[in-house]
């Protein structure tokens, strides 16, 4: 069973490693991984104001994995994967030895399908490497006081040292430890154990007075976080069991009064175990103990209490175990299992995980090698410059914008000889709140394109839009409207796709089209129209109105004979556009909202077909 449960475990873990790319945070412990030495993560091992406030030794672990395993998503996932594999072997075996067989299948089983373990260990940081290092020294304790074998003593004091080393709320593991020991009645192994948590504190001292220096204001780290405690109660439960999937909150408070039930299910058989009172008091303390950073610095995402969730779901089994009736055991069981499943289902989703890969593929099609990425904040840029693979320049040059930097000469660079700048914006309301970079931009360019990966904004600005000659990723194509317009070319980067995107701007899809144009006489007024149509003419699609297009930045009044002029148009398609071989069609008007006759062979009277794309399903 053990084996079934850990080839589980590793399907779920290692199947989804490639689904989602890397966030802001990810990025920075990639960052960090590859610019210091070993020798640097040793030397600054315990300094809270040297590559980061957290304590290193994940990031030292980081950094000689990646010497052999390289950074492929996989690799750098695999770390905690390895990690969290050993805890459930351990889990399991420990829920055995200290209660039963059916325990440990149980605590196993809720182990292998949690989704909140699943998606820490998904994340190139040290939350899953607590979840690991806390509940094995937890179990370490327990073994230690109920079972005669040193050796456990050990055990508990290097993965202790080693959690409190992993990062700032691996402190609780500690607290929680003490307060197991405090209630322990005097004897020999109550006395050994506190010197053995002595000996650790006076490790971890170094570091613990480090970051009380350092205490800083309350600042709020939270995702939705909860306003009463009600509410906390309920975020904090279904967070535990399912990562806080999107569901109802009637089932939400069923999974909380589920969980209330099997605790009483447990206190109601302490006399048969005499691990449940001491799991209690690991139980209680450890949220106390968190609680207390919520109030202290705002700290509340499901990410920074995983490592409470493998003590929650062996206490659970204990909980199952305790009922009468197989039925009743077994159904609860499959219920919460299928909360797991569902939590683990959204967070397979678009809107779970910060887009970096989305964004980093739209600008590889739809830019150019002449054009200039810049990623707004720096925190972004490992991220992003993780999954761009394209030919333009990438630079991350500030971590914020603020009203006093003289943006006129920050962004002077810009009319270098680029082509197009595309803003990345990763965090933008709190490193750029006043929107200063993308204001700068749009009061002096046309805005080309913008889409909406999940939590990244991506704009292009078009440096120049007017060139001599039609530029060679143009499609020429010859087209008249009248004597004042003329359709030198064209490109369409993609001409097969989904009529729905979940990604970018969902829920239907954008057919992205660049026109090249030209004013046949002097002082004309014209705009384009352009629309998606079926063979038959039927509008499926038309162009997303923007207040800050070429036409609107260069009226068509001020161009000259021989300009070629580049026109950016978003076709937003209807959701449910049938699949099949569309035309994109351009009309001109004229300054009356007149349609300008067409001299082109394959056009009608007055309209040009551009050319074809494939929507399919």
């Amino acid at each position: 069973m053990m084996v079934a449960i850990l080839f589980l475990a590793a399907a779920l873990r290692f199947g989804t490693t490639t689904v989602h790319g890397l966030d802001g945070d990810d990025g920075f412990s990639l960052r960090v991984a590859q610019e210091y030495s070993t020798g640097d993560f040793v030397r600054y091992f315990a300094w809270a104001e040297t590559i980061d406030q957290h304590p290193k030794l994940y990031f030292l672990a980081l950094h000689l994995w990646i010497q052999a395993a390289g950074i492929s998503l996989l690799a750098l996932r695999s770390l905690s994967i390895f990690a969290d594999l050993l805890l459930g072997a351990f889990l399991i075996q420990s829920a055995r030895v200290l209660f039963d067989d059916w325990t440990a299948v149980v605590a196993g089983v809720l182990w292998a399908v949690n989704p909140l373990l699943i998606w820490v260990d998904g994340l190139v940081r040290m939350y899953g490497f607590l979840a690991v290092l806390g509940t094995l020294a937890w179990l370490s304790l327990l073994r230690a006081l109920l079972t005669p074998h040193r050796g456990w003593w050990a055990a508990f004091a290097l993965t202790a040292a080693a959690a409190a080393y992993t990062q700032i709320l691996g402190v609780i593991v500690l607290a929680a430890a003490g307060a197991v020991l405090a209630w322990w009645g005097v004897t020999r192994r109550r006395l050994t154990g506190l010197f053995v948590l002595a000996g650790v504190g006076l490790v971890y001292l170094p570091y613990m007075i480090q970051m009380w220096g350092r205490r800083a204001p309350r600042t709020l780290l939270a995702q939705e976080p909860p306003t009463d405690l009600p509410q906390y109660i309920q975020q904090f439960a279904a967070g535990l069991l399912g990562n806080r999937p999107p569901v109802h909150p009637v089932l939400l408070w069923g999974v909380v009064l589920l969980a209330v039930v099997l605790l009483a299910a447990v206190w109601r058989a302490w006399r048969r175990w005499p691990a449940i009172t001491p799991l209690l008091i690991l139980l209680l303390t450890a949220p106390a103990g968190f609680t207390y950073f919520v109030l202290d610095a705002g700290i509340f995402q499901t990410k920074f209490f995983a490592f409470i969730a493998p003590l929650a779901l062996l206490i659970l089994a204990v909980g199952l175990r305790s009922l009468a009736g197989k039925a009743l055991r077994g159904g609860l069981l499959l219920g919460l299992v299928g909360f797991g499943l569902l939590g683990f289902v959204y967070q397979l989703q678009p809107a779970a995980w910060e887009d970096f890969p989305s964004a980093a593929r739209y600008i590889e099609t739809q830019g150019g090698a002449n054009d200039l990425i810049i990623v707004m904040s720096s925190y972004g840029g490992p991220p992003f410059r993780y999954h761009y693979t394209g030919p333009a320049r990438v630079i991350d040059p500030w971590f914020g914008i603020s009203e006093d930097m003289p943006l006129d000469d920050l962004f002077a660079f810009v009319t270098q000889g680029y082509d197009t700048v595309w803003l990345v914006f990763y965090q933008g309301e709190i490193f750029d709140p006043g929107g200063l970079m993308d204001s700068w931009f749009r009061a002096r360019y046309p805005l080309r394109a913008e889409v909406y990966p999940n939590r990244v904004v991506v704009r292009a600005y078009d440096l120049r839009p007017m060139t001599d000659d039609l530029p060679a990723e143009a499609t020429p194509l010859e087209a008249r409207f009248g004597d004042i317009a003329a359709l030198r070319g064209y490109r369409v980067a993609e001409d097969v796709l989904p009529r729905r995107e979940n990604r970018m701007h969902p829920p239907s899809n954008w057919v992205h089209v660049t026109l090249f144009l030209g004013a046949l006489q002097a002082d004309q007024d014209f705009r384009p129209q352009v629309t998606l149509e079926s063979q038959a003419g039927q509008v499926y699609g038309g162009v997303l109105a923007r207040d800050d297009d070429l036409f609107v930045r260069h009226p068509s009044r001020t161009w000259q004979p021989g300009q070629v002029w580049r026109y950016d148009a978003d076709l937003n398609l209807n959701p449910e556009i049938p699949p099949g071989d569309y035309k994109i069609v351009l009309r001109m008007m004229n300054g009356a909202g007149e349609t300008l006759p067409v001299d082109e062979p394959n056009s009608g009277i007055d309209w040009a077909i551009v050319t074809q794309v494939q929507i399919t399903p």
